[in-house]
């Protein structure tokens, strides 16, 4: 562990005609899940960091007004481990699997908590910077014991009108309704594969570049951190007719009962078969959503994107599934999809309403 520097002030870099030139700071502070459930994404855990890593030096090269520093904080129930803190991002050293080892249970807020504390204390006297707060995890918390869910909140709500941008990244959970809760609007979620952390990392540096860029311009640097930089794939709202490649995405029931809705248009129009409540038949692809909560919708979703992905030669065109007689809500429904968007499934076109209720 890296000791705590006593003060940090903003260091004189050159002197020109008398006149001592300070660099701004930009300290990039990024808490990472540790936990057992992210072993099976540990080694692109591992690469993405140090992707970053470089990201942020090519960054204060084009930039030689900022002075970025980099700070990395891992948490499990285990406790937390500062394995970098406050270090020159030139002089970085990458991390690898003796440092990064996944185990035990969440406890996010006590790791953010403990983040936050350590750099605000070095901060307290210094006056020219921005912190960049990237907490990156695969589930919420379920351990902590130091700070609740509200302390956090009122922490983050109070840091953010000092110049502190906080973006959450997640898996596994509704990222963007926890996120709100602690008072985060910079929110992406991933998919829990190597594909999926190679799009979240490539996206999270393409957006250190920009927030690098605002500082420069003197511009807000609360929100947007994410910004939507890939285009909409709108499916329409009513499907009356299908090209030759085209799929008809529905949503269904376990037993392909197609008597109602959507079912019943993939079923007459379409070519879906009675009785087959899941999966590609004929110019349908049936997501059951009758079976209980959004948590059981979700497994058959991650099929079907996987499955969408393995076959780009056809068009999944989906409806609003889920959000007529199953009951549910889009915005319950639409973030299941987030990982369309994120991981940029190309053939995969979304209702319009799951694009709003995922920015």
């Amino acid at each position: 562990m890296i000791n705590i520097l006593p003060k940090l002030k903003s260091r004189p870099t050159q002197i020109m005609k008398n006149v001592m030139v300070t660099k701004h700071q930009v300290h990039n502070l990024i808490i990472l899940d540790e936990s057992g459930s992210m072993e099976s994404i540990k080694d692109s855990i591992i690469k993405g960091f140090n992707e970053i890593v470089q990201t942020v030096k090519g960054i204060a090269t084009q930039f030689p007004e900022q002075e970025h520093l980099i700070s990395l904080v891992t948490f499990n129930g285990l406790g937390q481990k500062v394995l970098h803190f406050i270090e020159p991002v030139e002089k970085l050293s990458q991390i690898d699997a003796t440092r990064y080892k996944p185990d035990a249970s969440t406890p996010l807020f006590d790791a953010m908590g403990f983040s936050f504390a350590k750099l605000r204390k070095v901060l307290k006297n210094v006056k020219d910077y921005n912190v960049l707060v990237t907490v990156m995890t695969d589930g919420e918390e379920n351990a902590s014991r130091e700070y609740s869910g509200f302390a956090i909140k009122k922490l983050i709500e109070e840091l953010q009108l000092n110049r502190w941008t906080f973006t959450y990244i997640g898996a596994d959970h509704d990222v963007e309704k926890f996120a709100t809760s602690i008072s985060i609007t910079n929110t992406m979620c991933y998919g829990k594969t190597a594909e999926g952390c190679r799009i979240v990392f490539g996206r999270e540096m393409e957006s250190r570049m920009r927030y690098s860029q605002k500082i420069r311009n003197q511009e807000s640097t609360c929100d947007g951190y994410y910004e939507e930089s890939k285009p909409k794939r709108i499916s329409d709202k009513w499907i009356t007719k299908l090209s030759k490649n085209e799929i008809f995405v529905f949503g269904s029931n376990l037993v392909g009962a197609h008597g109602g809705g959507a079912a019943a248009i993939a079923h007459k129009k379409f070519g879906a078969v009675w009785g087959e409540g899941v999966g590609l038949h004929g110019q349908t692809y049936a997501i059951p959503t009758m079976q209980g909560g959004v948590e059981t919708i979700k497994p058959y979703i991650d099929e079907f994107l996987s499955f969408a992905k393995a076959h780009p030669e056809l068009k999944f065109l989906v409806t609003e599934i889920g959000c007529g007689i199953a009951g549910f809500t889009v915005k319950e429904i639409a973030p299941l999809f987030c990982a369309a968007i994120d991981e940029n499934i190309e053939n995969v076109y979304l209702p319009e309403s799951f694009y709003e209720n995922n920015e």
